[in-house]
């Protein structure tokens, strides 16, 4: 009886390790599985003309007005800072939250 518990001890440890090898290099081979966390969520690094009213608390109108427009020649001049991809505008969130600690009072007409 003894003999039989320990080479059935052996026998699911010998399971254990093998089925936890397998998990370990599936994980380790799969590309999802890649990825870093800093215990926060995920958030945009770079938003939309209706994403940036939203986080802004503005409305899409007064956006716009902040943001790129044309000036005298072919040139976008904005308040806002913004990356044109293409021909969509993104905002990144960082030049934002700058833009807004250094201004300190603007009237938007």
């Amino acid at each position: 009886m003894k003999n039989y518990s320990v080479a059935l001890s052996i026998i699911c440890l010998a399971i254990g390790i093998t089925a936890g090898s397998w998990f370990i290099s599936d994980a380790l081979s799969s590309p999802k599985a890649i990825h870093t966390t800093t215990g926060e969520t995920a958030q945009k690094q770079l938003l939309t003309q209706s994403e940036l009213a939203g986080y802004l608390g503005l409305t899409a109108e007064e956006v716009k007005k902040l943001g790129p427009q044309l000036d005298s020649g072919d040139d976008l001049e904005s308040e806002l800072p913004f990356i044109k991809v293409g021909s969509t505008v993104y905002f990144p969130k960082k030049g934002v939250d700058k833009w807004l600690r250094e201004t300190q009072s603007m009237i938007i007409q």
